[in-house]
């Protein structure tokens, strides 16, 4: 296992988001590092579907199957707003 260093306020940052997303921060790095990598297979999406995003998945699964859904409006708000920000995280 290697050991990296990173400056105090990007462990703290990190520390902060791993805690939000009930990860430990070794979890939260790792998947941070495989998302940013390149792909051995381009066509492999795997990477992406982080445990943080499959529990969003599966919670947002549930809440459909629990008769818990949102008008049509709504739903392109919410889009609007997550593609937003993704985009501002990845600098498109």
């Amino acid at each position: 296992m290697y050991e990296i260093q990173i400056p105090d306020h990007v462990y703290e940052q990190a520390a902060k988001a791993a805690e939000a997303q009930h990860v430990s921060l070794q979890e939260f790095v790792v998947e941070a590092l495989q998302l940013h990598a390149e792909p051995e297979d381009p066509d492999d999406f795997d990477y992406l579907f982080t445990p943080a995003i499959l529990t969003e998945i599966d919670k947002s699964a549930q809440e459909a199957k629990d008769g818990k859904s949102f008008p049509i409006e709504q739903v392109k708000e919410r889009r609007a707003t997550k593609r937003k920000a993704w985009e501002e995280n990845h600098a498109i």
